[in-house]
C-alpha cells in the first residue's frame, strides 16, 4: 500500500515536468519551420526575375510562367515602340521666308528700280523628289522717267505676288545639299502706280496680270530641321497684259496713251532670293 502511494505522488510530480517539455518541444519546431519560410519568401524575391526558357526535367518539358511585373514591363516596351515614328520619305512640310531684289527687262529697266522684295513659302512634299509649294510675296518699286523736258514723273509703287509652284529636287529630302529647279503660274497686283489724264492731271490706278514662273535654286540643311539657300526666277508676263504699241528704236515698248509707264509691266523681270526653311 505504501509503494502505491510513493508511485502516485512521484507520477504527479513527474507529470508536469513532461508536459512543459512536449510543449517546449512543439513551440521551437513552429519557431524553426516559420524561420525557413521566411529564408525561402526573401531569397525568391532577391533572385532576378528571368524569363527562363523551358526545362526539360525527367522528358517533361517546363514552362516558366512569367511574373506580372515581366508582362507589365513588356507591355510598356511594346507601348513605347508603337508611339515612336518613322520619318517620312518625303520629308517635312517647311516655311521658308524670302528676301532679295528683282529687276525688270528691256527699255524700262534703267526707269524702274526695286527698292525691296520679301516673301513666304510653304513647301509641301509630295515624295522625296517631287514638292509643291504655295508662294506669297511684295515688292517695292521706284519708277522716274521724263515723258518730256518740263516734266519728271517719278513716285513709287507696290507689287504683291501670289503662286503655286511644283518643285523637282535632285536629290533625297535626307541629302545635306539639295538642288531643285521649279515651274508655276503666279498672280501679279501692282497697287499705287499713276497714269496722265486728258487735262494734264495724273491719277492713281492698279493692275493686274498673270506670269509663268521658272526658277532654280539650292537648299543646304544645317541643322534637322532648319536649311539655308538661295533661289533664281524668271516671271514672264502672259495674261492681261497692258496695251501696247511697238514704237521701235530706242524707246522700245510703249503703252497707250496715258499709260506710258506701264510699258515694263510687259517685260520679264528676274528674282534673286535668299531663303531660310524651317521644318512644321
Amino acid at each position: 500500500m505504501t509503494k502505491h502511494i510513493v508511485c502516485a505522488i512521484l507520477l504527479s510530480l513527474a507529470c508536469p515536468a513532461v508536459l512543459n517539455a512536449a510543449v517546449t518541444e512543439e513551440y521551437n519546431g513552429i519557431q524553426v519551420i516559420e524561420e525557413e519560410v521566411v529564408q525561402n519568401e526573401a531569397a525568391e524575391s532577391a533572385a532576378p526575375l528571368v524569363a527562363a526558357a523551358p526545362q526539360v526535367q525527367n522528358n517533361i518539358t517546363v514552362h516558366a510562367r512569367p511574373e506580372p511585373a515581366e508582362v507589365a514591363s513588356a507591355g510598356s516596351v511594346l507601348l513605347e515602340t508603337s508611339q515612336i515614328k518613322a520619318p517620312s520619305a518625303a520629308g517635312s512640310t517647311t516655311l521658308t521666308p524670302l528676301l532679295g531684289g528683282s529687276q525688270f527687262q528691256g527699255p524700262w529697266s534703267v526707269n524702274v528700280r526695286n527698292q525691296y522684295t520679301f516673301g513666304l513659302a510653304l513647301d509641301i512634299p509630295v515624295t522625296k523628289y517631287l514638292s509643291f509649294e504655295i508662294e506669297g510675296g511684295y515688292g517695292n518699286y521706284r519708277i522716274a522717267y521724263t515723258p518730256n523736258p518740263n516734266l519728271l514723273v517719278a513716285y513709287s509703287f507696290n507689287q504683291f505676288l501670289l503662286g503655286g509652284n511644283a518643285k523637282v529636287h535632285l536629290t533625297s529630302s535626307q541629302s545635306l545639299v539639295r538642288p531643285y529647279v521649279g515651274a508655276g503660274l503666279s498672280a501679279l497686283y501692282y497697287e499705287g502706280m499713276s497714269r496722265m489724264m486728258p487735262d494734264g492731271s495724273r491719277a492713281p490706278y492698279e493692275h493686274v496680270l498673270g506670269a509663268a514662273n521658272l526658277m532654280v535654286g539650292l537648299d543646304v540643311k544645317v541643322s534637322e530641321s532648319v536649311s539655308v539657300g538661295a533661289r533664281g526666277a524668271y516671271l514672264m508676263p502672259l495674261i492681261n497684259r497692258p496695251f501696247t504699241a511697238n514704237a521701235m528704236g530706242a524707246s522700245g515698248l510703249q503703252a497707250a496713251p496715258g499709260f506710258e509707264e506701264t510699258g515694263f509691266l510687259n517685260a520679264s523681270m528676274f528674282r534673286l532670293l535668299g531663303s531660310v526653311s524651317i521644318a512644321l
